[in-house]
């Protein structure tokens, strides 16, 4: 890979062949943009997936203790609830057809959408809560704005995301299934 000055060159360019690889593996890691339909917006799912697979990381960064719960806590919550939210997004495409705005608020999203269990709900409802805006967790104020001293235990939290979104892709497909036929 070529030396650049991290001061000087520019973050994003217009790469040649210096980003080809055999494959998602292999060398050299890079981030890249507009080649990949994994970053457009029609693939909300694949969006979607990806901040709950971070999410997933830095729990496992937690478990191993490669990093402290209270450090990683807010980024998680939030990858994981931005996950919920963009989730949301392509589930009301999906009954709609119709690009969704750019809301953040999980209650609205979830109120556009038929359908949904009471506890699928209730769970978005308890994200929502925690940031109703998607401000708090990245900005800070979930402490200062609680009514109570609140708190999860990490491996509970993480199960009960992973039912949620099991939930979710799987109600997600079916509406796909449903728009098909």
């Amino acid at each position: 890979m070529t030396e650049r000055d991290p001061r000087r060159h520019p973050l994003f360019w217009v790469p040649d062949t210096e980003f080809q690889r055999f494959d998602e593996w292999s060398f050299p890691k890079c981030f890249s943009f507009g080649d990949m339909d994994i970053l457009e917006e029609h693939n909300l799912g694949d969006i979607s997936d990806n901040y709950f697979r971070c999410g997933e990381a830095l729990i496992e960064q937690i478990y191993s203790n490669d990093i402290e719960d209270f450090v990683a806590q807010f980024p998680i919550i939030y990858l994981f609830r931005h996950a919920f939210e963009v989730k949301l997004k392509q589930i009301i495409e999906a009954q709609t057809g119709e690009k969704i705005d750019r809301g953040h608020s999980l209650h609205g999203l979830m109120n556009k959408v038929t359908g949904l269990d009471a506890w699928v709900q209730k769970r978005l409802q308890e994200l929502n809560d925690i940031d109703p805006g998607s401000t708090r967790l990245r900005y800070g104020g979930v402490g200062t704005k609680a009514r109570d001293y609140l708190g999860t235990d990490v491996r509970f939290f993480h199960e009960a995301m992973c039912a949620l979104r099991d939930y979710l892709s799987a109600f997600t497909a079916a509406q796909a299934g449903r728009v098909a036929s």
